[in-house]
């Protein structure tokens, strides 16, 4: 008994347990990206989502896949790929979420078709903002499929038009405007349709009818969002001019102020008739903020007026107004008959 345990013996029993330990160690520390070995965040992500139970709270497993992904690691995508059947809808939304991260494969792009069709609201939106993010020219054919489902809720209609919009920008621009008149025809009541519908309207810069006369009537509804009317009526300033012309006064006078800035900033290509009254009330009342009254006296400048050295309006001088037309210049009297 005592050969079998001699020294050499015990030495080529231990061999295979020391390798096998050694192999661990080693694994532990030094496998996997060096990142994930040196972050301790990161490191404890990974081992929480190695060994989750039931008992693992929804919230955890979400933070370690968005931080794990976030940082585009090999592990933290394997580990969201394993999780794309869980019975959890935060944990599934996460997962589109974390493959939007990632460099595109083609496992990543199945997987986010497949969550395109998941019962869940949230996991379907996650998973068209991932599409939107990954540059593959299917994805154009997805969301025109997506698009044509007639259960999809407002928040997937905006993001499947504005992936679209994104997809196809400069290829077929009277096909995107067509789309987004269709998308204003059915926004009735919605202001997150609505508002998408007219910004990308002006991102396409349009000059037909059927454009301007949309977002005329956006510009006077008193339902448009009010961040969206300084962008139509610096749309409309070139192509409506009378429509704004008659209302100056009152976005002037506006308590918006970027309604009132961008109505002061067209002063010179509307030229309202009370151009020199409203400058001079935004230049003098205490009440008015400092930065229309810089623009009012630049606008006073550029339309031929002197402001002194104290930055107050001095003369207005109705002959040098830009806006004026100029006046004919005066015919030479004719030359004076001879007598006799």
């Amino acid at each position: 008994m005592s050969k079998i345990f001699n020294g050499r013996n015990l030495l080529i029993f231990m061999i295979p347990l020391l390798g096998v330990t050694g192999y661990q160690i080693w694994n532990s520390y030094f496998r996997g990206s060096k990142l994930l070995r040196t972050h301790p965040v990161l490191k404890r992500d990974y081992q929480l989502l190695r060994s989750e139970d039931s008992k693992t709270p929804v919230e955890s497993i979400v933070m370690a896949l968005h931080r794990l992904n976030s940082y585009r690691l090999p592990e933290g995508l394997a580990e969201a790929l394993k999780r794309e059947r869980d019975s959890r809808p935060q944990v599934r939304g996460a997962v589109a979420e974390s493959l939007a991260m990632n460099v595109l494969k083609g496992e990543v792009f199945e997987t986010v078709i497949r969550l395109l069709s998941d019962p869940e609201e949230s996991v379907r939106v996650a998973a068209l903002t991932a599409l939107s993010r990954i540059g593959d020219p299917r994805r154009v054919d997805l969301l025109n499929r997506a698009i044509s489902n007639p259960s999809k809720s407002v928040r997937e209609e905006i993001l499947i038009r504005s992936g679209l919009y994104s997809a196809t920008q400069g290829t077929d621009r009277e096909a995107q405007l067509k789309a987004m008149y269709s998308l204003l025809d059915k926004s009735k009541g919605d202001p997150a349709l609505f508002a998408f519908g007219i910004k990308t309207i002006l991102r396409l810069s349009p000059v037909d009818r059927e454009s301007m006369d949309r977002m005329e009537s956006a510009f006077l509804d008193p339902k448009t969002p009010r961040e969206l009317i300084p962008a139509l009526y610096r749309q409309l300033v070139r192509s409506r001019p009378e429509l704004l012309r008659k209302r100056f006064s009152q976005d002037v006078h506006s308590k918006f102020n970027a309604l009132r800035i961008t109505a002061l900033n067209s002063i010179l290509e509307l030229c309202p008739s009370e151009r020199w009254s409203v400058i001079q009330w935004v230049a003098t009342d205490a009440s008015v903020d400092a930065q229309s009254k810089v623009i009012a006296k630049r606008v006073a400048t550029y339309l031929g007026g002197k402001v002194d050295a104290k930055g107050a309006i001095q003369t207005i001088p109705a002959a040098s107004d830009r806006c004026s037309p100029p006046k004919p210049a005066k015919s030479a009297p004719p030359p004076a008959g001879k007598d006799g």
